[in-house]
């Protein structure tokens, strides 16, 4: 699937998820996040959710300019559409090339 395929996608996903019901706290809506993640295919690993780190860690088949744009477009979308995230949750991109190393990550919160 292209990039604004990828994109398109996102938004469009997360703004119906969370547009009638919002998530009661941070943990909550990690878990929500993860459920999308896992139940589309822009991901090639499991999403994970790191209460210790507080992160969402998601797997994607994707280059770090691509990685960039989806996290700050994702971002983005969960703070038009009011998910509820403390301001220390962030998003990390991994992909299935990189190791243990992020290749973008952003702010959720």
């Amino acid at each position: 699937m292209a990039l604004p395929n990828k994109l398109s996608a996102v938004a469009f996903v997360t703004a119906l998820a969370w547009n009638s019901a919002f998530a009661e706290d941070s943990i909550d809506s990690a878990f929500r996040l993860c459920a999308f993640f896992d139940n589309s295919d822009l991901t090639t690993d499991e999403c994970k959710v790191s209460g210790w780190d507080e992160s969402v860690n998601v797997t994607m088949n994707v280059n770090l300019g691509e990685a960039k744009n989806i996290c700050k477009m994702l971002a983005a979308s969960a703070k038009k559409n009011r998910i509820l995230f403390t301001k220390d949750w962030k998003l990390k991109i991994y992909s299935p090339f990189s190791g243990k190393k992020t290749v973008a990550f952003c702010s959720l919160g």
